[in-house]
């Protein structure tokens, strides 16, 4: 018996190791648990702000429509129909920034649908130049069959005695019209495949000679009697070549639309094409180059630029029963 009390004292020892043992291994054990715990547990607050960052973005992001401006086309002092519109556009409060370059324009007018992409940002100087004389780089190159019902006349007035030589434009296709308009009054560099007209191409000035709503002349004179080296007509497959560099709103035709900086402090527009806090920019569109047809009184034009996020800013306005001033408020 004795031997056996002293066995079981030396065994003592042994138990309290291996108690120790499974204790340390039982805090090893929480400790891992803990730490998984915790970093599960950071990693989803982090998921879950992310988120709720992203969401509150997407509920918050869009644009604003603050207003519509029309143009009214005047000729011989006579007010014809709306061809241009401006629309002013903001970011909603809270929106996160917004690249234009990527945003459609949706349009709708007497059931015909077109859509808009982003072309260029010209750059304006705020309260010092009419916004609906912008200028911009633009070019004309046409066929008469691109715009049925258009005929050009080549006329060597010079080599008949007879004055400038003069390449005269006579149509009634309204998405023409819109774009010769844009070098009404200022010089323009030509060129053409036609072989009457000088292989180097010319420069003149273009001038509407005529309008009445449906049909219009436009005569483009050169005063250094260059361009055309005898009287003709061009055929179907004679191209026609217009460029300048003072174009009024040059480049916004029937599929584009331009983007003037209003406010932009950070140069985010005008560097970038990206609107944010506090930005306000302008939306030039060629409502009559879009549609084919200059928009007449009371009538209705509704639409939405559209970001690759974000709500859309609205467009819904009513022309007025008379046009009685070149520049009206629409919206």
């Amino acid at each position: 018996m004795k031997k056996l009390l002293e066995y079981m004292k030396n065994k003592k020892g042994a138990i309290g190791i291996g108690t120790l043992i499974v204790f340390i291994a039982m805090v090893l054990v929480a400790a891992v648990a803990a730490s998984v715990l915790i970093n599960t547990s950071g990693f989803l607050q982090q998921k879950a702000s992310s988120t709720g960052r992203q969401s509150t973005e997407q509920v918050a992001s869009g644009l604003y429509c603050s207003g519509v401006t029309g143009h009214v086309f005047r000729f011989n002092g006579k007010y014809y129909d709306l061809d241009r519109m401006v629309m002013y556009v903001t970011p909603n409060a809270g929106s996160a920034p917004i690249d234009l370059k990527e945003a459609k324009l949706f349009l709708t007018h007497n059931g015909k649908s077109v859509v808009l992409k982003y072309n260029n940002t010209i750059e304006a100087t705020t309260g010092t130049e009419d916004i609906f004389e912008l200028k911009n780089y633009g070019v004309i190159n046409f066929t008469e069959d691109d715009y049925p019902t258009t005929g050009i006349v080549a006329k060597d007035n010079d080599g008949n005695g007879g004055g400038k030589d003069i390449i005269e434009i006579t149509t009634n296709n309204h998405k023409l019209m819109a774009l010769l308009k844009q070098f009404n009054g200022i010089s323009v560099t030509i060129k053409s495949n036609n072989s009457n007209i000088n292989a180097n191409g010319g420069t003149g000035t273009l001038y509407i000679t005529s309008y009445d709503d449906n049909n219009m002349i436009v005569q483009i004179i050169d005063e250094s009697n260059s361009s055309v080296t005898a009287d003709n007509n061009f055929g179907s497959s004679d191209w026609l070549y217009i460029k300048s560099n003072e174009a009024t709103w040059g480049g916004a035709d029937d599929k584009q639309f331009l983007v003037v900086p209003l406010q932009d402090n950070d140069k985010s527009v005008i560097e970038s094409a990206v609107i944010n806090k506090g930005d306000i920019v302008a939306i030039l569109i060629n409502v009559e180059a879009a549609f084919g047809n200059d928009i007449p009184e009371r009538a209705e034009i509704t639409g939405k630029l559209q970001p690759e996020f974000g709500a859309p800013a609205i467009l819904d306005v009513t022309t007025p029963a008379a046009y009685t001033s070149e520049i009206i408020e629409l919206q």
